[in-house]
């Protein structure tokens, strides 16, 4: 047999060198992960999610015929968790083609928005003495993976124009007793009116006398727009930030426990951040987006009750009264009796931001 001459050799050995590499070289990459886009339709102001494999993206929005629009993050904490058109879209036809971030799009997102809250036609006669019912489950942003939960407590939310004086607006805000067909007052206080029909209320923060830690509320917002006629309202969205170590002793009736509502929140793959005022990471935000209030053609009962809990069923012998202006009570609650505890109060809540 005749041996191979060193050329030979080498042009063998480069070919398999470049067999091996062409095999390394054919396997695929892995695909990325789709791109999902969440639009709501509705008001112009209403968050705009692109989510891939759980990061938020930047999304790329712009009018039907192609016309960019500019976003903003909606953040809290300093998390964005969402982006809104900025300013507000007008009423139309719009889309959401992807996201800044990634080229893995699946085609546009078109969605419509209408003149909620913008319309220069805007009367409101119908709102006085109107119940205002949030029948649309708003998107509960924040604690995440709590929305379910949160909006099986309130029932459906129900708000009453009282007076618009110019504007100004007295309105009162209901919720369904627990397993009730019942509705007890959450609070009742002024926000603004725009004249195209823009509603909106905050309040900078709330300090409560609670035991055995005070109760604090940051930041709380109300916001929607109605439509011209004011027969129905989008974009509701509120929230607020809450230091939960007022709440913690209703986890456990042993008060030497080191359960706290951030724990259960971590359960939930949610999470604390830190308190304005000392930087312990006890508070947690709340945001809900996307709501929508209709006209309810029901009445509210005179002299409603307020929301609270009665303790003594829990066998604390105490009596607990909550509403936005705080609560107070001593005694610890199991968490898993809480729920069942709403019960009528006959003082009115009052709250005035």
């Amino acid at each position: 047999m005749n041996p191979l001459s060193p050329s030979v050799l080498v042009s063998l050995l480069a070919g398999c060198a470049g067999k091996t590499g062409d095999t390394e070289e054919s396997t695929p990459p892995d695909p990325p992960a789709p791109v999902e886009v969440t639009t709501w339709g509705g008001a112009g102001w209403n968050p705009i999610l692109v989510t891939q494999d759980g990061d938020v993206l930047e999304p790329v929005l712009e009018s039907i015929d192609g016309a960019p629009q500019p976003v903003l993050p909606l953040s809290a904490g300093g998390v964005t968790y969402a982006w809104i058109p900025d300013p507000p879209l007008e009423a139309g036809t719009w889309r959401v083609t992807g996201s800044v971030d990634t080229e893995a799009a699946e085609g546009p997102s078109v969605y419509a928005v209408e003149a909620y809250g913008t319309d220069p036609a805007f009367d409101p006669t119908g709102l006085v003495g109107t119940v205002w019912e949030l029948r649309t489950s708003p998107w509960v942003a924040l604690p995440e993976n709590t929305g379910e939960l949160l909006w099986s407590f309130a029932g459906n939310p129900q708000v009453v124009i009282d007076a618009v004086d110019g504007d100004q607006v007295d309105f009162r805000v209901f919720v369904h007793m627990y397993e009730s067909e019942e509705l007890c007052q959450v609070t009742a206080s002024t926000g603004t009116l725009s004249p195209t029909g823009e509603f909106s209320w905050s309040l900078d923060r709330i300090d409560a006398d609670t035991e055995p830690v005070d109760l604090h509320l940051y930041g709380l917002f109300l916001h929607w727009g109605w439509n011209a006629g004011a027969t129905r309202a989008s974009g509701a969205e509120g929230g607020g930030t809450l230091d939960t170590r007022a709440l913690d002793p209703f986890l456990s009736a042993d008060t030497s426990s080191d359960r706290t509502v951030c724990h259960v929140l971590e359960g939930l793959r949610a999470s604390c951040r830190a308190c304005p005022d000392d930087g312990v990471e006890a508070c947690v935000d709340v945001r809900f987006h996307a709501g929508e209030l209709f006209a309810a053609h029901t009445s509210i009962p005179d002299d409603p009750p307020r929301c609270g809990v009665d303790l003594e069923e829990a066998g604390a012998h105490l009596d607990c009264d909550f509403d936005l202006s705080g609560f107070s009570c001593t005694a610890a609650l199991p968490l898993a009796g809480l729920a069942s505890l709403w019960v009528r109060r006959r003082r009115r809540a009052t709250l005035r931001g």
